[in-house]
């Protein structure tokens, strides 16, 4: 789809991608950050990095505060609770992610991927229309930490339709017509600094709390498991014995669990980017499977 792309976003830069719909800022992004493999060339993307996706790339069962948890740990963050406030989604913590409105939902995206960037250490973030769904204040508060974390030296690479955000900008770039440069405007609000840590990609971890929440292992394994031994054994005495095999195939069907959390809202993706490994053995799955054949 692209040919001679050449973008650099080097440290106090903010990029913004501009564009048609369907010109391929989104495709470019997730080009960058490894969602979609390249065809040819070579992406040089330092990590830690922030991103947050257009689809949000946030499981509906997680709580608020896991994510901003899990995050954190992704982007070398430690103690992210001022950022909590800071995005006024402080009162939610405890509450599912698939129980925000829209707009809360698309803050706590946006925060997501913002989060290194909030830490001492210079780092790029990726947004893909942050500002889509937000409120004006919510708005506000976008354009203000992007321009205090720029000045503090960390890289933005941001694709939006919303020239609020260009305000923020160094450079403008246009897949048809290149890059030209302009004046960013100059912060009126500091953003929260954090201290750093050391980056942890823990996708078993957000494997298992989903697990433990959503009770996916026993109701996708277990009650199938269930019903056909019962079956079975309400059979006792016919001659049914070439069905014998029923639930551990049964039990076998359904994808690992952490790959069905990854489908929604395209978390997986996100995961992807950061470098996590979408397979994660769920202990509950291993019993089940391992029961079968002495069960029938």
């Amino acid at each position: 789809m692209f040919e001679d792309i050449q973008l650099n976003v080097d440290s106090g830069d903010c990029v913004i991608l501009t564009g048609e719909n369907g010109s391929g800022k989104s495709t470019l992004i997730e080009s960058i950050t490894g969602i979609i493999p390249l065809q040819s060339g070579s992406v040089n993307l330092a990590k830690p990095f922030g991103l947050t996706l257009q689809s949000g790339g946030i499981n509906g069962d997680e709580l608020v505060g896991e994510r901003i948890e899990l995050a954190a740990n992704c982007g070398g963050i430690s103690d992210p609770e001022s950022l909590l406030t800071a995005w006024n989604l402080q009162h939610r913590k405890q509450d599912r992610v698939c129980h925000l409105s829209g707009g809360l939902y698309r803050r706590l995206a946006v925060l997501q991927g913002l989060m290194p960037a909030y830490g001492s250490e210079n780092r790029i973030c990726i947004l893909d229309e942050p500002s889509e769904g937000l409120d004006e204040n919510s708005v506000q508060t976008l354009v203000e930490h992007i321009s205090s974390l720029r000045a503090r030296g960390s890289a933005f690479l941001i694709a939006t339709h919303d020239q609020r955000l260009h305000q923020c900008a160094t450079h403008l770039f246009n897949l048809e017509e290149g890059v030209s440069k302009t004046t960013p405007n100059t912060c009126s609000e500091e953003a929260p600094l954090q201290p750093n840590t050391t980056p942890r990609v823990a996708f078993s971890k957000w494997s298992a709390k989903l697990d433990q929440r959503t009770m996916w292992p026993i109701l996708s394994r277990g009650v199938p498991l269930i019903a056909s031994c019962l079956v079975l054994y309400a059979m006792l005495g016919n001659s049914f014995d070439s069905l014998i095999l029923i639930p551990a195939f049964l039990v076998s069907i359904p994808p690992l669990s952490s790959l069905h959390h990854a489908k929604d809202a395209r978390s997986g993706d996100w995961w992807l980017a950061m470098g996590g490994r979408l397979f994660a053995v769920d202990p509950v799955s291993v019993i089940l499977i391992g029961v079968t054949p002495l069960l029938t």
